[in-house]
């Protein structure tokens, strides 16, 4: 094992990208730890302001690139070859370093948090270059998905119906259910709501409709709730009977292309034995169930544990393509995403 191990890190395809993301880490490290020193006994009271304030504004500063590049960062590195991002990156890097250590030496505050957000934006730069997209374990919703439902019945909206005024609890923006959401009309104002908290939502009046996941799908109609749309039977219809994309896997291109096969076919392999061995797979599952019955449990497994799961196939590629250039036509993500797999 350990031979394999030091084989690993001088392997000329890992070792280099190995110590870029040591020295990345610790620069990152060294600037946030020597700000937040500084700001303590230092820049807080010269400033006038509350040093654990300040932390938070830095932290804040870091993350914020995060959200506002990662798009144009994964196109980026799926357009451009990504030993030479890789190398840029890092030449930018020293660039920034630069300026953070300017910032200590002259105990400037603006040159310290710009040298954050210039730390925060190589970071996001260089993580998609990273991860690539493995070909198995996806979740499809095959003329099915997330559930649109209310307490009383909306003949209005279950025709199409506008969603304008309408306040939907949803389980998170960064999800697929809320972008397919936004596809069929974003109209709609939400509240972001634990998933498995949706249902109780809609009952006492909090929220006028709910984006149903995972087990709520099955169990709406036996609470009383009424079913607006179901956006896997809506994408199925409109995009001439494609499956609905709601998640995958994903590997890190370090591991090397040995690895990255390896790990593949194991999970490959892994899934077809569960679907080999059905009834100890749904026995299993039944543990985490919520409140499933045996047969509900049995239904769910079969909707999203199935062939596309095995494999996205080309039904599945063709859906990732055509939801992701949806969603970019209608401006609901700032960059178009290629589909990139291992």
């Amino acid at each position: 094992m350990e031979s394999r191990f030091v084989q690993l890190l001088t392997a000329r395809r890992f070792a280099p990208l190995f110590v870029t993301q040591f020295l990345g880490a610790f620069n990152d490290n060294l600037l946030k730890a020597s700000l937040g020193i500084f700001v303590t006994y230092r820049l807080a009271e010269s400033a006038g302001m509350d040093a654990a304030s300040l932390v938070m504004l830095a932290g804040g500063l870091f993350i914020a690139p995060f959200f506002l590049f990662s798009g144009a960062s994964g196109t980026l590195a799926d357009r451009v070859d990504k030993a030479v991002i890789a190398r840029w990156v890092k030449i930018a890097e020293m660039g920034i370093m630069a300026v953070g250590a300017c910032g200590l030496w002259w105990q400037s505050l603006p040159i310290l948090l710009v040298a954050l957000f210039g730390l925060g934006t190589h970071s996001t730069v260089f993580g998609p270059i990273k991860y690539a997209l493995l070909p198995h374990g996806a979740s499809m919703g095959d003329k099915y998905g997330p559930i649109l439902v209310s307490k009383t019945s909306f003949p209005a909206l279950a025709n199409g119906g506008s969603l304008k005024g309408v306040k939907v609890g949803v389980p998170g923006r960064l999800t697929s259910a809320f972008l397919t959401l936004q596809m069929y009309d974003p109209s709609f104002d939400f509240e972001i709501i634990a998933f498995d908290e949706i249902q109780d939502a809609v009952q006492n009046g909090r929220v006028d409709a709910g984006l149903l996941i995972h087990e709520g799908q099955l169990t709406y109609a036996s609470e009383g709730l009424h079913k607006i749309v179901d956006l896997g039977e809506w994408w199925f219809e409109r995009t001439g009977g494609l499956p609905l994309p709601l998640g995958g896997n994903v590997i890190r291109r370090d591991l090397g292309a040995e690895t990255m096969a390896r790990v593949s076919k194991m999970l490959h392999d892994s899934i077809a034995h569960a679907l080999n061995h059905r009834a100890a797979a749904v026995e299993y599952a039944e543990t985490f169930g919520r409140g499933l019955n045996r047969a509900d449990t049995d239904k769910f497994v079969g909707m999203y544990v199935n062939q596309l799961t095995l494999d996205y196939g080309d039904r599945g590629r063709a859906a990732l393509d055509r939801f992701f250039t949806e969603a970019f036509e209608k401006k609901l993500i700032p960059v178009r995403v290629p589909v990139e797999f291992v």
